[in-house]
């Protein structure tokens, strides 16, 4: 890969997951920012899960998400990394919790798609 292609897809994946996380605080479908079945690790294996099942875990009063970042660390031709951390808030302005979390990517029909998560999740109590 050229470098200068290269650091065009990496633009193009750090505008994907800002523009896919808009899309989950605003409620709207995710379908265009990832690649079915979804691999989340937890504890010590991969759990198959429907990414959009990740919002039922969230509290029925979260409103937005605060101070997301996310970084690209590398990709290749057809793979991408990026970790990506926030604060959850509820709608009384309260945080719900942070969060830390690793994203592998995939380049498929010229878009990058989220294909599987791990994190950490820190929750504040009420």
């Amino acid at each position: 890969m050229e470098l200068t292609d290269k650091y065009i897809k990496i633009d193009l994946l750090r505008r994907t997951m800002y523009r896919y996380n808009e899309a989950f605080i605003c409620g709207n479908s995710l379908d265009e920012f990832v690649s079915d079945p979804v691999y989340f690790f937890n504890k010590d294996h991969f759990v198959e899960i429907k990414w959009e099942d990740a919002r039922k875990n969230l509290p029925t009063d979260y409103d937005t998400s605060v101070g997301v970042q996310f970084t690209v660390i590398d990709i290749n031709e057809t793979t991408g990394l990026v970790l990506g951390n926030g604060l959850r808030i509820r709608k009384d302005g309260t945080p719900i919790e942070s969060f830390n979390g690793s994203y592998n990517c995939i380049f498929e029909n010229n878009q990058w798609k989220i294909k599987s998560f791990s994190g950490i999740r820190t929750i504040f109590n009420e």
